[in-house]
């Protein structure tokens, strides 16, 4: 009879550890408002000298982003299936969203508002928004969002629209 020895052991640990890891599920947010806002993206006080500057010398590349803020947007997430569970909920954005020029030209940023925590995502990049125990089978809350892109490639129009996965920890 052979036996494995504890390198071979160890060897298959790590190979069956991703399939014992925590899975991520998405959720549903049809719940949520979707209405639409106007954002008023402007300089930040202390870079308006150094956009006209950027302007004045035809030099675009050299402006600094653009920001806004959206006050109050809700955010309503099924949770029914995990009611009761320690789970952690990731905010993503999609690599590619409507209406933008590029990936890296876009940051969506919140403070934390006791229920969700403070965070900010480039569109490919995830957050942590909450982590907890599913008290009830809906987990929602309000976000005072603020965007800022690069102000070369600000579009007239865009569309962000973050999807939001569940991985149960415990």
């Amino acid at each position: 009879m052979r036996f494995l020895t504890p390198t071979t052991c160890c060897l298959i640990l790590l190979w069956l550890a991703p399939n014992a890891m925590a899975q991520r599920a998405l959720l549903d947010d049809s719940l949520s408002p979707r209405p639409f806002y106007d954002l008023d993206l402007v300089w930040q006080p202390h870079d308006v000298m150094r956009s006209v500057q950027a302007l004045l010398s035809d030099r675009s590349d050299r402006l600094p982003p653009l920001t806004g803020r959206v006050s109050g947007v809700e955010i309503i997430l099924d949770t029914r299936p995990y009611v009761g569970q320690v789970a952690r909920i990731y905010l993503r954005l999609p690599t590619a969203m409507p209406g933008t020029h590029s990936i890296g030209n876009l940051e969506l940023s919140w403070p934390n508002n006791g229920l969700f925590l403070a965070g900010s995502v480039s569109p490919g990049q995830e957050a942590l928004l909450f982590e907890g125990v599913i008290e009830g089978p809906v987990v929602a809350g309000v976000l005072d969002l603020r965007l800022s892109i690069d102000a070369g490639n600000a579009p007239d129009r865009f569309t962000i629209e973050p999807v939001y996965e569940i991985e149960i920890t415990r």
